[in-house]
């Protein structure tokens, strides 16, 4: 553990001893590293891991199929993550995997541990904060702590001021104050235990002492019923004021001073008011401390109360106010609740601080308890600057095999030693090295070829690197039956099989889904056209006629008859202008629909074909249930409309003999599997070196070491197949035998390889 572990477990450790801590961190750290060991163990114990296990299993093969299908195009808005798919798979786990709010925490925290083992990545305390399954869950806890924590608070403010008779079980004795100033009266708080608990437990002395500078503030402060009453009468009455007839323009302020003294009169606050109505009944309420500070004389006064007296409307609304005002209870309990219930709501914004901290601390706490994977790797290149400094120092006699030396172990490290998956340094060094060296292998090789002195022995080279690079390309297996889609029939029950569907052809992103949208627009367009032409051209053109003519149309079974005059002005050689025009503009009209109708037609196909290639691409993957998911798509997409239906035909007639078929499992290339990916690496090298530095001894070295490294990988029965970066992957157990023209290709490669460096070899002697 390094100091800054060591610094984060303190101050978790203080946070701890500082409150009366319901919320575990020993046990939510517990937690994540059971979840760790048990997910390395072959048979997991754990049932949320074994479901992680088939999860995940299932990830793998949503993603084998949407790449081998669909291909890596996405829009940016709809990607989807690793982290995105795990936070999927823990929203699908029910509560019973979970026995309390720790291990859900360290649950969704051992995700972003997932997501860094497969991926290679260093876990560490931002990989779990960006984690959205973390986020979610304790976002989830923080949202009940939000709701629980107001409550909690008030109960202990009201304790300490005796409003609160019983003591809440989690209330922080000796910590907060206890006045008593309102022991007389009583006050109705919920307590919930577990919610006292679980405040009490992440309630640090930062809140408490808030808390206690919040129940002397309210212990102190007196509370003035009167003003209480008159701030009610006042709204009331203004309230009334705002709809006062014009015959009490210019008098408000008289009409308020007068409402307010019939209000205090009919609650016997004082003893007489103005013109006080007969109507208004009289009641009694009491209310400490009032003092009427209204004038009961005022010169208008009586004319304002035969207008409010006379006008219903007001009588009525001065009725409902004095119900209202009635209704209210007229004590310091009232403003004390009301203060105690601010006061409480101002510690949740520290408290959620406090709560964010323990996040942070919770999150080194799970990357300190699980050792990262020690790497030794990188420290072969010391031990080759050490021997490049020895072969030109001390010992000299190691220059001439030093090529060798570090050639033929590099070669050794990478095939049987080497993870450039999980080790960002070895990828890292290959890729500034290996890559290199071929390029520059390529380009000497090209400038030879194409100077006027080429020879066979450089087309030799030319022949080598095109092999080389078509190698990667070539199918590993001619096919792998374990690997088909109906092989795996849990899948279409989990969560990832509706991922696929969507990313394939259901989501308006998926490509699929745009053709389709494309497809359906220019079969509208075509539609509206053509009805535009039927409906709106020619019947102009006929309406025209008639108007100009008298021509009349009749209807003779499916045949329309028309009835022309023998001749008028309109058909005059002399009007020859006017109806040439009206047939250009017609001839017009024409030419446009059909250049436009080719042009659809044309894109109709091309769209059509590039469906119909989407779909059979899709059926010749899918198993069952898929192509029957596909179909209900098609239909309900296509099908819901008359002139849809040709298309819908013909995607059906393109995929009718794939649908017959037994489904095609996913291909597998060369770097889709690690091993083979080492020899490919190997490859790449043993050209590029046979090419650069044309030395028999090294090509034989690293040819040994392909032959050995190949002949191993090829027994094999077990694959682990690498799917995408940062994807787990999917292991695999095969009956086949790799591609006879992978194993062929290979061999040239090596062959080829040994005769262009023994020929440089023996070159080399006759030179010499």
């Amino acid at each position: 553990m390094n100091k800054r572990h060591v610094v984060l477990v303190l101050v978790f450790l203080i946070l701890i001893v500082s409150t009366t801590f319901s919320f575990d961190a020993a046990k939510a750290t517990k937690a994540f590293k059971a979840y760790v060991e048990d997910f390395k163990k072959e048979e997991s114990q754990l049932p949320v891991i074994s479901r992680l296990k088939e999860d995940l299993e299932d990830l793998a093969l949503y993603r084998l199929y949407k790449l081998q299908i669909a291909g890596s195009v996405e829009k940016k808005e709809s990607t989807t993550t690793i982290p995105d798919l795990l936070t999927d798979h823990m929203k699908s786990l029910g509560e019973g995997y979970f026995s309390s709010e720790e291990e859900k925490i360290a649950y969704s925290a051992f995700l972003s541990w997932i997501a860094t083992d497969v991926s290679g990545k260093k876990f560490q305390v931002g990989t779990i904060n960006e984690m959205p399954a973390y986020s979610l869950t304790f976002n989830s806890y923080s949202s009940r702590i939000r709701a629980a924590a107001p409550r909690v608070y008030e109960s202990w403010i009201a304790y300490s001021l005796g409003l609160l008779k019983e003591r809440p079980e989690s209330f922080p004795e000796g910590k907060l104050p206890i006045p008593n100033t309102f022991n007389e009266f009583d006050l109705s708080v919920t307590i919930d235990r577990s919610e006292q608990e679980e405040i009490a437990s992440i309630t640090d002395e930062e809140i408490l002492k808030q808390l206690s500078k919040s129940i002397q503030g309210i212990s102190n402060k007196k509370y003035d019923v009167s003003k209480l009453f008159n701030d009610k009468v006042d709204e009331r009455v203004n309230f009334i004021s705002g709809r006062l007839p014009d015959t009490l323009a210019g008098l408000e302020d008289s009409t308020k001073n007068l409402l307010r003294l019939w209000i205090y009169r009919a609650f016997s606050l004082i003893d007489e008011a103005p013109f006080y109505p007969d109507s208004i009944p009289i009641s009694e309420i009491n209310i400490p401390g009032f003092v009427n500070s209204v004038p009961l004389e005022d010169p208008n006064y009586e004319k304002i109360s035969s207008i409010i007296v006379n006008d219903n409307l007001i009588m009525m609304q001065l009725n409902f106010a004095l119900k209202m005002i009635g209704n209210n209870v007229y004590s310091p309990i009232g403003l004390i609740e009301a203060d105690i219930a601010n006061e409480a709501k101002k510690m949740v914004a520290p408290l959620l601080s406090t709560l964010g901290q323990i996040r942070n601390n919770l999150s080194g706490e799970f990357v300190a308890s699980v050792s990262a994977k020690p790497s030794f790797g990188w420290m072969r290149i010391f031990a080759y600057v050490l021997i490049v400094f020895l072969s030109f120092t001390y010992m000299k006699i190691l220059k001439k095999y030093l090529l060798y030396i570090i050639v033929g172990f590099e070669t050794l490290y990478l095939l049987f030693l080497s993870n450039p998956n999980q080790n960002a340094f070895d990828l890292s060094l290959y890729a500034i090295t290996i890559i290199p060296l071929l390029v520059f292998a390529t380009l000497i090789t090209l400038g030879r070829v194409l100077s006027k002195k080429r020879r066979v022995f450089d087309l030799l080279a030319l022949a080598l690197i095109l092999l080389a690079l078509l190698l990667p390309f070539v199918k590993l297996y001619r096919n792998v039956p374990e690997l088909s889609m109906e092989k795996f029939p849990e899948f279409y029950n989990s969560i990832y099989y509706d991922k696929l569907k969507n990313d394939l052809f259901e989501s308006p992103d998926s490509l699929f889904n745009i053709e389709v949208r494309k497809l359906t627009s220019l079969i509208s367009s075509e539609l509206n056209d053509l009805k535009r032409g039927y409906r709106v051209v020619i019947p102009n053109m006929l309406n025209d006629l008639a108007k100009n003519t008298g021509t009349t149309f009749s209807v003779s079974g499916t045949r329309l008859r028309l009835s022309m005059p023998s001749f008028a002005d309109y058909l005059s050689i002399e009007n020859e202008p006017e109806y040439i025009s009206q047939f250009e503009d017609l001839q017009k009209s024409f030419k446009s629909f059909v250049r436009n109708s080719k042009r659809n037609y044309s894109q109709y196909r091309r769209v059509l074909g590039n469906i119909e290639n989407m779909a059979e691409k899709i059926v010749i993957y899918a198993g069952n249930p898929l192509r029957e998911d596909f179909e209900k798509y098609l239909v309900k997409t296509l099908g819901n409309k008359q002139e849809y239906m040709v298309a819908v035909d013909n995607i059906e007639k393109a995929i009718s003999d794939e649908m017959k078929t037994e489904p095609v499992s996913a291909s597998i290339s060369p770097y889709k599997i690690p091993k083979y990916t080492y020899i490919l690496l190997g490859i790449f090298l043993l050209v590029a070196t046979t090419i650069i530095f044309k030395n028999f001894v090294l090509s034989m070295l690293e040819g040994i070491l392909l032959v050995i490294a190949f002949i191993g990988t090829m027994g094999t029965k077990t694959l682990d197949i690498f799917v995408q970066a940062g994807t787990p992957h999917l292991k695999l157990s095969v009956n086949s035998g790799i591609s006879i023209w992978f194993f062929v290709l290979f061999a040239v490669i090596i062959v080829l390889a040994e005769i262009f460096a023994f020929i440089s070899y023996r070159k080399g002697r006759e030179s010499a």
